[in-house]
């Protein structure tokens, strides 16, 4: 890329519009190989689900309650 970008100059030559947009295209579909591969789920994104947001709203109350006990 910076090669590309020191023998770039104004009007950008056809042979370099060609390197950087084949460049530019390895790079999308090298992240997109790695998004897909090595996509972690963090918590809260779970599809809902009725189940889980009344557990969730139940252990939300009692920890409000053991909060409110200790004061």
């Amino acid at each position: 890329m910076q090669r590309l970008e020191d023998r770039a100059e104004y009007p950008l030559s056809l042979e370099l519009q060609y390197d950087e947009e084949t460049i530019d295209n390895m790079m999308c579909e090298i992240m997109a190989r790695a998004e897909k591969r090595y996509r972690k789920l963090r918590k809260g994104q779970v599809a809902f689900s009725p189940a889980i947001q009344a557990a969730s709203r139940t252990i939300a109350m009692y920890l409000l309650l053991k909060s409110k006990l200790r004061g």
